[in-house]
This record gives C-alpha cells, sequence and structure tokens, in this order.
C-alpha cells in the first residue's frame, strides 16, 4: 500500500489499471508481463519481521479459534431441533461414499472441525443424539415430510 503496509487488493487495483488502460477483453500475456513489471510494487520483508508476522498471526487465530478455552455466546450454537415445529428443516437423508470427492471433502472437514473444537471424539452421547434424530427423521418422513405452505399457481 501507499503507507508502506501491505494492500490484499493491490493484484486487483493493477488488473482494474491494465483493463482500463488496454480493455477487459485483452489477453496478451506478454502485454500483462509489461505492464505488472512496469507498475507493481512490491516490499521485501528480513526474516526476522517474517517470523513476527507469522508469530502475530498464529497468537490472532489461537485467540479466536473455539475449543475448550473459549465459551460460546448463544449465537455461536444452533439447534437442530428447530423453532418446536418438527416439519422444519427436514430433508430427506442422502448417502455420501467415504471414497468419492465429496465423501473425502466431507471427512476433511469434519477433521479439520474436531481439531478445532479439540477433545475427544465421538462425544459422549453423540450416539444417543444421533438415534434420536434419526428417529425424528423416521417420524416426519412417516408423517410425509416437510408441508408445503405455499400454493402454486
Amino acid at each position: 500500500g501507499k503507507d508502506g503496509n501491505p494492500d490484499p487488493f493491490a493484484l486487483d487495483a493493477l488488473i482494474s489499471l491494465f483493463e482500463a488502460t488496454y480493455s477487459s477483453e485483452e489477453n496478451d500475456a506478454n502485454l500483462w508481463r509489461a505492464f505488472f513489471r512496469a507498475h507493481a510494487r512490491f516490499a521485501a520483508r528480513c526474516e526476522r519481521c517474517l517470523d513476527r508476522l507469522h508469530e502475530q498471526r498464529r497468537h490472532k487465530a489461537a485467540d479466536a479459534a473455539p475449543g475448550p478455552g473459549r465459551v460460546a455466546r448463544a449465537g455461536d450454537v444452533s439447534s437442530d431441533e428447530g423453532s418446536g415445529s418438527d416439519v422444519e428443516g427436514f430433508f430427506d437423508p442422502l448417502v455420501v461414499l467415504r471414497d468419492s470427492g465429496e465423501g473425502l471433502m466431507l471427512g476433511k472437514w469434519l477433521g479439520a472441525a474436531r481439531r478445532r473444537l479439540g477433545g475427544i471424539f465421538p462425544r459422549p452421547g453423540a450416539k444417543a443424539s444421533m438415534e434420536e434424530h434419526a428417529e425424528r427423521m423416521r417420524r416426519l418422513k412417516h408423517r410425509g415430510g416437510k408441508k408445503t405452505f405455499a400454493s402454486r399457481p
């Protein structure tokens, strides 16, 4: 940035300037390289400064991370119960194979969430909670699932 601090939007500004100078349709790689070399600004940092910056980012991330040491606020936790009606939020079951791309991605997300939360998994009472949820879903399916409130023309 102009004040000596890094600008996370510097590349966006440079692209906008390129498009304003030539056109948004311009796709000549050599022209872009020359423009970039002429207009880009860089800041060099020594290793000690980089280490200090990474340490600050790590502390900031650790302070914000949920887990055993962080108290949850009311808005941080949602309920699977809905607002009292069993009909709200009903979705048909979805089977995802663990070896599929989606299954691998979901497994990665689950692992990351568990690491951020900390502690042991599965949580005590998780099986009972899951069985209770499955029973609610079976009851909803037996009753016909989610009701439609709006009529179609």
